[in-house]
């Protein structure tokens, strides 16, 4: 903002509404033959793994953020899904489809 005000400008005149179309995990799944997913939805990562709906849907391969997720709930779902987990940095896990 302080870029704006040091230029004369409003950032308000900058900002505008728009209509976003959603859609579920499970439709973006069946919608789209995903190989590798990447989350970073800035805290909600591990709501939308756990809403992946079955192995078949699943992509191969997933990078989420694990920072905010309550302990091992992401995790478990993962491995009941037939994947493989392996942290990835301080803050991500990586994830595979054992089969894979």
């Amino acid at each position: 903002a302080n870029v704006f005000k040091e230029n004369g400008l409003n950032i308000s005149d900058y900002i505008v509404a728009v209509d976003v179309k959603t859609i579920t995990v499970t439709e973006l799944l069946a919608d789209h033959d995903i190989l590798f997913l990447m989350i970073d939805t800035e805290g909600l990562d591990c709501d939308i793994v756990r809403a992946i709906p079955n192995k078949e849907l699943a992509p191969r391969f997933l990078l989420f953020e694990r920072k905010h997720c309550k302990e091992g709930d992401a995790v478990k779902h993962l491995k009941s899904l037939g994947f493989v987990t392996q942290r990835s940095g301080s803050e991500n896990m990586f994830a595979y489809k054992e089969d894979t």
